[in-house]
């Protein structure tokens, strides 16, 4: 009996007797249940499990005696195939035979041929070649008024009360003008031949067609200018096409050249294009302080160096334009 829950033993006997459990451990479960700890008797419990016999150990095997081999069975041959009989066996020179025809026949491909476009030049471009097609662009670019509507400028016009002749647009730089290239080949600029070879299909990929017009000349496009193996007189292009010059404007002539071009033939040309509405750019293989100081100041000297970037490119090119 439990004194702290007032059960008696007699409401355990009515619990059995009412549910009637079936085997021991479920009248455990209901004695716990009612609060007292029951245990069958002691010729019921289950006899404690006797540890089993430790297994016997083999007698040693002595050290001369060889360990038993595993008996193993011969694999079985595969039946014999009837129809491999029947297949043609090709000798080993007849294999060879026809494997070499095999190869006649496959049509030869021609090697590959270089391009026109591409030069062999041990020596690194003089432009970043990440950054020479955008170099060229600005350069055979021109700003034109040709983007968006300038509202501002619109509105002031009509608020003047001044007629509206044409919509004001906004400037934008492009290339539908096309581009007129002038190469130098004085003794001074031979060291970059192949430069200007492939800045020439430079120029011939970022604008090319009949917008892009090629001309070389020898000291000042003035003395006249090479088209097609032949001498003409120099003429300017259309007007508004911006002129880029690949020149050295004399500074890397030997000694022994006299006939070098003297600044004022350069002013003359630019003087020239001007009254054209066209611009003259100047790649010049030198520092840009070499070049005399009023050519600078009317014309973009761009320096043709790994250095020169668009945007240096571009700030040269709007000093000039306006």
């Amino acid at each position: 009996m439990s004194r702290n829950q007032q059960i008696w033993l007699g409401e355990l006997i009515r619990c059995w007797k009412a549910l009637a459990p079936a085997d021991d451990n479920t009248r455990k479960t209901l004695a716990g249940l009612v609060g007292f700890a029951w245990q069958p008797p002691v010729d019921q419990r289950e006899p404690e499990a006797t540890p089993a016999p430790e297994p016997e150990l083999p007698p040693p095997v002595a050290p001369s005696a060889a360990p038993p081999q595993p008996m193993t069975q011969k694999p079985k041959e595969p039946p014999p195939n009837p129809q491999a009989s029947e297949l043609p066996r090709v000798a080993i020179e007849e294999e060879a035979q026809l494997q070499a025809a095999e190869w006649d026949s496959v049509e030869v491909l021609n090697p590959p041929q270089p391009h026109n476009r591409q030069y062999n030049n041990l020596l690194p471009p003089l432009f970043r070649p990440l950054w020479s097609r955008t170099i060229v662009t600005t350069l055979a670019s021109r700003r034109l008024p040709i983007g968006f509507v300038d509202a501002e400028r619109l509105v002031s016009t009509m608020a003047a009360a001044r007629p509206v002749e044409r919509i004001p647009r906004q400037p934008r730089w492009t290339t539908m003008k096309g581009v007129q290239l002038l190469l130098d080949k004085t003794p001074g600029m031979a060291p970059f031949l192949s430069d200007q070879a492939a800045l020439a299909a430079l120029f011939d990929d970022c604008v090319g067609g009949e917008a892009l017009e090629r001309l070389h000349f020898f000291d000042s496009p003035l003395r006249g200018v090479v088209i097609g193996g032949k001498k003409a007189a120099y003429r300017p292009p259309q007007p508004g096409v911006p002129v880029v010059a690949v020149t050295d404007l004399g500074l890397g002539a030997p000694e022994s050249h006299f006939n070098r071009a003297a600044p004022g033939e350069w002013l003359s040309l630019v003087q020239l294009l001007a009254a054209r509405d066209s611009t003259l750019t100047i790649l010049l293989p030198w520092p840009a302080a070499a070049a005399d100081p009023g050519l600078q100041r009317c014309t973009a000297i761009v320096e043709w160096d790994r250095s020169t970037s668009a945007t240096l490119v571009r700030r040269l090119l709007e000093r000039i334009c306006g």
